[in-house]
């Protein structure tokens, strides 16, 4: 059966020689994992829908246990190409996201906050805060949208 998905690119792992482990944050389904094969080689069709924090459509082929997903097709619909010009937006964006995969918990607010904040890197105004255990990131844009992250940090 195949299905499409509207979602955010939020962790590629590589997966064997060519294939890579997608996790996909979606409104209605929260978190799909899925599996994009051949999206390491250079003639790969997908390898560019499927960089992080694209926004996109997905066209998925699920098995009958649901548990095995397979990238058929996908479509970017926004690609934040600013994260790649500056270390300091990609920085942010993956301690977003990291904090979004832990969360656990009401992923479709999840999803509209970092949906307007891809879209939005570069208005916001970012401020960072790290105390002993706990990072603590906070923006706001002119339109006065506030987000807090906070995430704690272990240290070994």
């Amino acid at each position: 059966m195949q299905k499409i998905y509207q979602g955010i690119i939020l962790k590629s792992v590589p997966y064997k020689e060519s294939d890579a482990i997608i996790t996909l944050l979606t409104k209605e389904e929260g978190l799909i994992s899925f599996k994009a094969r051949g999206i390491h080689k250079i003639n790969s069709k997908n390898a560019s829908v499927v960089q992080l924090y694209t926004i996109g459509e997905y066209k998925l082929d699920e098995k009958t246990d649901y548990s095995n997903k397979t990238l058929i097709s996908g479509s970017s619909i926004y690609f934040p190409l600013v994260i790649y010009e500056d270390l300091k937006y990609s920085c942010l964006l993956s301690f977003i996201s990291e904090t979004i995969i832990n969360f656990k918990d009401e992923y479709s607010e999840a999803y509209e906050i970092i949906e307007t904040v891809i879209r939005n890197l570069i208005y916001f105004t970012w401020n960072i805060y790290c105390f002993k255990s706990r990072t603590i990131v906070t923006c706001f844009n002119a339109n006065n949208l506030y987000i807090t992250f906070i995430r704690n940090i272990y240290f070994f």
